[in-house]
């Protein structure tokens, strides 16, 4: 006799089928490329950012004692710097360190004795994040992608004339602020042949340089301290050298890419550049410490042995857009905290939430899996051992000129970032930045991880059930968090009496299902500022460990996102009502209904 399955059943079947769109398959769990909860409110409360901030410090005090961590070598002893680290949900810091080495005190010049926060250094190429800051909040994307033969016609005739291998007619404003330009890296920087002799050179093992050759002024001072090149002599020099590759073809570090950046902003503007940055991120950040040209009173810097051996005074010229500016940590804080607040719309910079969401994005890879470029991002990927197939992505601008290397990182998932300042002689302290921005990372990512999981689960955790149900329509979903389990966890889901889960499982024979739901970013306001929507997306993961894992058989969650609906919802789609900052209601949109918080 032939068993007919049930109605319901029959109906679960054709759900089960419909839904498999929307699965993926993976050994492991398969987030989405979200923050994996909501960015944490208030970490200056946290037990966990405490305890790793107690932690960070003894790991330092070891490295100045020592010269070395449990991640490698860092001889900051004799580096003066300063850390901060801040979030965009408050003024306070998260995390400070000061460190004055005793050899600057001993020779520190004409400068402040001592740092801190507020201590002035040259920021080098952080000078770039400020152009590509100033050219967002005056232009938006309006030109990014125009040929900048448009904004410089001298650039426009030698394309004409071909009298140079740059393929100028091609590059676009975006191609020089991604480094995709393929423009070369400096004329005449510090260029060997116009700081020694014919004979110095040829005592080197070089050949001789013709006059012809010789830069006949310097993109900045130089070596040899010649005047900077002014607009003209510089583009006429740009067009006698070669270009490192096609514009577009990968990325390729450029200081002149962005002086020819300067020069179209000014055309695209008709106002120099020196007024576009103060009027852009001066003004409206009301910044202190921050500058394109040498600071007046030298004793608010840190300044290594004297003004000319660690380059404090050296002047770029129009070489500034990518090199000249001078900041502090405080001030570098108060640039990052505003824009990691323009992802909600609230900062004082003139930047829309979607421009800066386009902004903090990859333009482009390098041979490093875990390192990609942006504009002028330098874009790291982190994984926590906790959480398998899912990468902090740790937005970063660092510079390094003379006696100083500084960097500016900012972590959208927690909406936090960091600042470090420093200078050194005659040590160059740019591998001690980068050290102490791994330590930070190390030391304090997992805290944060920790505190936004414990947010989320006081926040929205819990069980939700339909009013008013009863035994034989009873609805409801529990929601967990895990620490070893990404997102959101819905560990129960009964729909109309049935456990709509188990079902799942059970008829799609796949084995044992997990759903997950991840912050979207998107939220709407209900009532004033108290109750607000905050909407999720479910990933359907099944764990299939014996599906290929090779190259293109890997976590692909993106691709499933909406992928199916019924009418016109998508199945994925959830949605919490929060009052007074805490949920107090769930719709997965798939059943049309509303639970309530229990």
């Amino acid at each position: 006799m032939v068993m007919l399955p049930s109605v319901r059943a029959l109906q679960l079947l054709q759900l089960v089928s419909f839904l498999l769109f929307t699965f993926v398959y993976s050994q492991d769990s398969c987030p989405l490329q979200t923050p994996l909860y909501p960015p944490p409110q208030n970490l200056l409360s946290s037990n966990d950012v405490k305890a790793a901030s107690q932690n960070l410090t003894r790991a330092i005090e070891e490295a100045l004692a020592t010269g070395t961590t449990n991640i490698g070598p860092l001889p900051i002893n004799t580096t003066t710097f300063a850390i901060k680290v801040f979030s965009s949900r408050t003024e306070d810091s998260i995390y400070e360190y000061l460190y004055t080495s005793p050899t600057y005190s001993l020779r520190s010049g004409s400068g402040a004795k001592n740092t801190t926060l507020d201590s002035v250094y040259r920021v080098a190429s952080i000078s770039k994040l400020f152009t590509v800051l100033t050219l967002l909040t005056h232009d938006g994307y309006t030109h990014w992608n125009h040929p900048i033969t448009e904004f410089i016609p001298e650039l426009k005739i030698l394309a004409h004339n071909r009298t140079s291998r740059v393929q100028w007619q091609d590059i676009t404003i975006g191609d020089l602020a991604a480094q995709l330009s393929g423009v070369p890296h400096d004329y005449g920087f510090e260029d060997l042949a116009g700081a020694y002799s014919n004979e110095q050179m040829m005592a080197m093992g070089l050949p001789a340089v013709p006059a012809k050759d010789i830069p006949k002024c310097n993109q900045g001072e130089g070596v040899n301290r010649g005047n900077p090149c002014d607009k003209e002599a510089f583009l006429r020099g740009m067009a006698s050298e070669d270009p490192t590759f096609a514009p577009g073809t990968t990325p390729a570090y450029s200081n002149a890419a962005y002086q020819l950046l300067r020069y179209t902003m000014e055309k695209i503007t008709g106002m120099d550049f020196q007024s576009l940055f103060e009027n852009s991120i001066i003004k409206p950040l009301n910044l202190n410490s921050t500058s394109l040209l040498t600071p007046k009173n030298a004793s608010v810097g840190i300044i290594p042995v004297n003004k000319t051996v660690s380059v404090w005074d050296f002047d770029l010229g129009d070489g500034d857009a990518f090199g000249g500016a001078y900041s502090s940590a405080n001030d570098l804080a108060i640039i990052g905290r505003s824009i990691l607040q323009s992802l909600s719309g609230s900062s004082a910079l003139n930047l829309s939430a979607t421009l800066t969401r386009h902004w903090l994005k990859p333009l482009s890879h390098t041979t490093s899996f875990k390192t990609s470029v942006g504009a002028p991002w330098e874009i790291f990927r982190y994984e926590l051992p906790n959480r398998r197939n899912h990468a902090i992505d740790i937005y970063t601008k660092s510079g390094n000129l003379g006696a100083y290397a500084d960097i500016i990182a900012l972590i959208p998932e927690y909406e936090i970032g960091f600042a470090i300042t420093a200078a050194d002689l005659p040590t160059n302290p740019l591998a001690n930045v980068w050290g102490l921005a791994d330590l930070i990372i190390d030391r304090l990512s997992p805290a944060l991880d920790q505190a936004a999981q414990q947010e989320a689960n006081s926040t929205y955790a819990g069980t939700y059930k339909a009013r008013g149900a009863n035994s034989t329509t009873d609805s409801y979903v529990t929601i967990t968090t895990d620490h070893y389990k990404p997102g959101l966890r819905v560990t129960k889901w009964v729909s109309n009496g049935i456990d709509f889960l188990q079902s799942l499982t059970a008829l799609s024979g796949l084995g044992e299902l997990a759903v997950s739901l991840y912050p979207t970013g998107i939220e709407e306001i209900v009532d004033g500022k108290s109750v607000k929507r905050v909407f999720f997306r479910a990933v359907f993961d099944y764990n299939t460990s014996g599906q290929s894992r090779g190259a293109i058989s890997t976590c692909q969650s993106w691709m499933n996102i909406d992928g199916s609906r019924v009418g016109n919802i998508g199945t994925d789609e959830w949605v919490f009502t929060l009052g007074k900052g805490q949920a107090i209601m769930v719709e997965p949109r798939l059943l049309r209904k509303q639970l309530r918080r229990v």
